[in-house]
């Protein structure tokens, strides 16, 4: 049996220092221009709006240095690699960023441009350094949730959790327990809300669950593990690789294999059959075989409860058997073997079958329903966006976003503008702003290329990591009773906008590179995708001149950007030096082959 135990580094978060803004809420925007006597015998009349057309706010930035600074973006997601360039193809709204203030960000710590010092410098979301614990070598932390926030407290081979209050006394500590966790959710968050996290007893080689917030300790039956690999070959409904409680039950397997799954000849994973869910004394609420519906049939996977329901899912007990994952075979899901889809209540008892369309919807609403807004990030998410309205009247947006419909050199694609609704426009430019992130309450944090440091970096390398973190600052200067028209006002919902990890997964980089290009003038390239055509006219400067290397001479190297992850061809037409006129394609072999 495959057990994630411990602390996987790809499924733990390490959140951003986001700042507080102090001065972005502009009381004076929506405040009456006098107060009234309530003795007096005549109300006075509505004041006339007052016209202005003037700047509305003063804005600032305040770079953030020293230990108490903005994390390093690229080491915040483990497993999900950033690329810079990408930072120019819109907004990043982080929401939720600062729940009840318990926002604490956790990052490296640099001690040169080359790498960290292994210790993590942990902040609140007014970027203001905190200090938690002993170990604090190893802290990691995980979520937060009404002022409590978890860290881990130990290298993965001794990890265990530690909790602290808002005042960041320690509460527990799970030390000689290892979480159970899943390597593709992060699940801490639920361990917070419902004060129970799965665990295993290093001593006796014990599974359970503990309370957080007590230290109690609930051992499962012996052959009982609060994990399950369930429905792993299933992408589409995702995976609940650890147990979680939720309408006060969890779910809990037995430690014995029910089926193999073979992907390859090297690589195979084993299911557990789920046994049934336990409540919050430890004792089972009901068993799968006990229940007569049930009988002969094997439960391999389950959503966990919500709204009193539940959905799972099985096949009949016909013992260990070999599945090839992929198989396209008739009951087979994604490479699982499924027979039956039930929606079950809190005694286990049938309510009706469902279809596997009904599972997999039932599963996806689950997590965001009890409060985890991405699997991997937890009780976070992060959004997409060209344009934000950042305060009243006050709008930070794109220059150039990446379209849909076009394809554009990705050196064309960026540059920030924040202007005000009067149409005065605050200028951005010198910092050399490489991404913007805005937290869901208005504060905007810049990351920006530190010049002084990249200048002194031996490689180009080097040199992109020498970042520098800015908090824009912007405070309300307008006249008393001004009002900002309406459909201006500050809007921060991530309602209707992309998931930012769905946005990058459709971005494709389309390289074009030509040698050898001395008779190539006038070049246009035409990018067609099964939606839609684009061209793009070639400027003469961006060919270069080699003709010292042989094997280059003229050479042109571009580097296109497109939201489309479907197939681009790419075809051109030029005029050689003597005008004559051209047409071929670019089959990506560094020059173009002539059609016409």
């Amino acid at each position: 049996m495959k057990k994630e135990i411990g602390l996987s580094g790809a499924a733990v978060l390490l959140a951003v220092c986001l700042a507080g803004c102090k001065g972005g809420t502009p009381v004076s925007a929506t405040a009456e221009t006098a107060a009234q006597d309530p003795s007096a015998e005549t109300v006075a009349a509505t004041p006339e709006p007052v016209v202005y057309t003037g700047p509305l706010y003063e804005v600032t930035a305040t770079r953030l240095d020293g230990s108490a600074q903005a994390p390093h973006f690229d080491q915040v997601y483990p497993g999900k690699s950033r690329e810079s360039r990408i930072n120019y193809g819109g907004l990043v709204l982080w929401e939720n960023y600062r729940e009840n203030n318990t926002l604490v960000a956790g990052f490296p710590q640099y001690t040169n441009i080359g790498g960290a010092s292994g210790k993590y410098v942990f902040t609140d979301a007014d970027c203001n350094e905190i200090q938690v614990a002993q170990n604090d070598d190893y802290l990691e932390f995980l979520a937060g949730y009404n002022g409590y926030r978890l860290f881990s407290c130990g290298p993965v081979s001794e990890a265990a959790l530690a909790l602290y209050d808002e005042n960041l006394q320690r509460v527990t500590t799970t030390l000689g327990y290892a979480p159970v966790t899943s390597g593709y959710t992060n699940l801490f968050y639920l361990g917070l809300t419902s004060g129970w996290q799965p665990m295993w007893k290093v001593e006796g080689d014990e599974y359970g669950f503990m309370n957080l917030y007590t230290g109690e300790w609930h051992p499962l039956p012996d052959g009982i593990i609060p994990a399950s690999s369930g429905m792993e070959g299933s992408k589409e409904a995702g995976t609940m690789g650890a147990s979680f409680y939720s309408d006060g039950l969890a779910w809990v397997c037995k430690n014995e294999v029910s089926r193999i799954y073979d992907a390859s000849s090297m690589n195979f994973y084993q299911e557990c059959p789920v046994i049934g869910f336990v409540d919050e004394t430890g004792n089972f609420a009901f068993r799968f075989d006990e229940l007569d519906a049930f009988a002969g049939k094997l439960v391999v996977d389950v959503t966990g409860f919500y709204n009193g329901t539940c959905m799972v899912a099985g096949r009949q007990d016909d013992g260990v058997q070999t599945a090839v994952e992929g198989d396209n075979v008739e009951g087979r899901y994604e490479g699982l073997d499924l027979e039956f889809f039930y929606e079950i209540d809190k005694t286990g008892a049938i309510l009706r079958e469902v279809t596997y369309d009904d599972y997999v919807a039932f599963r996806q609403k689950i997590l965001p329903a009890l409060g985890i807004r991405d699997p991997e990030l937890g009780n976070y998410a992060l959004y997409h966006t060209d344009s934000i309205q950042l305060a009243d009247g006050l709008t930070l947006s794109v220059d150039n976003p990446l379209s849909a419909t076009e394809v554009i050199l990705e050196e064309d694609l960026g540059g920030f503008t924040l202007q005000d609704c009067n149409g005065t426009d605050y200028p951005l430019d010198d910092y050399l702003i490489r991404g913007i992130y805005v937290g869901d309450d208005g504060t905007v944090l810049m990351e920006c290329t530190d010049t002084v440091e990249a200048a002194t970096a031996e490689s180009a390398y080097q040199a992109e990591q020498c970042t520098a973190w800015y908090k824009l600052n912007y405070t309300w200067i307008a006249p008393e009773g001004y009002r900002v028209p309406d459909g201006t006002q500050k809007n921060l919902s991530s309602q209707g906008l992309e998931e930012l990890w769905d946005y990058e997964a459709d971005i494709q980089y389309v390289p074009v590179s030509l040698l050898q290009a001395e008779d190539v003038h006038d070049l246009v390239l035409t990018f067609t995708t099964p939606a839609f055509t684009s061209s793009y006219t070639v400027p003469e400067d961006s060919f270069e001149d080699y003709s010292d290397v042989a094997i280059m001479g003229r050479t042109l190297g571009l580097h296109m950007a497109v939201l489309s992850q479907e197939e681009v061809t790419i075809t051109a037409q030029w005029n050689d030096s003597q005008g004559n006129p051209h047409q071929g394609v670019y089959d990506g072999m560094l020059s173009l082959k002539e059609t016409a």
